[in-house]
């Protein structure tokens, strides 16, 4: 995935195809400990209104990275949905669907 923003629910379009992940619930937790200091940890949860059908929950597992400047860490948890592009929608429905669908030939995907 990739975001192409910087705000807390900035939705995050999947590399390998067409879909988008649109966060609605965020909880997580991050760490710096620098060389010979005290750790700093810090913790954010937020959430807005979202479809709670059809959710996905997805987990931030522990990683650590450690540089020159000290250690960092990070976990958590996010919540939200997958949206497809309408194309791929379209190729799924069935043959005189009144929005459209394959074409004759068509396999679809």
């Amino acid at each position: 995935m990739v975001v192409n923003g910087n705000g807390r629910f900035t939705p995050a379009h999947i590399l390998n195809g067409t879909g988008v992940a649109v966060p609605y619930s965020l909880d997580i937790t991050t760490t710096f400990t620098p060389p010979g200091g005290p750790t700093q940890t810090q913790t954010q949860t937020a959430s807005k209104g979202g479809p709670h059908k059809g959710a996905v929950d997805c987990t931030i597992p522990f990683q650590s990275f450690s540089g020159p400047q000290g250690t960092f860490t990070i976990e958590g948890t996010a919540m939200g949905f997958i949206t497809l592009a309408l194309e791929r929608r379209l190729s799924r429905r069935p043959l005189g669907h009144p929005l459209g669908g394959r074409r004759r030939g068509h396999r679809g995907t």
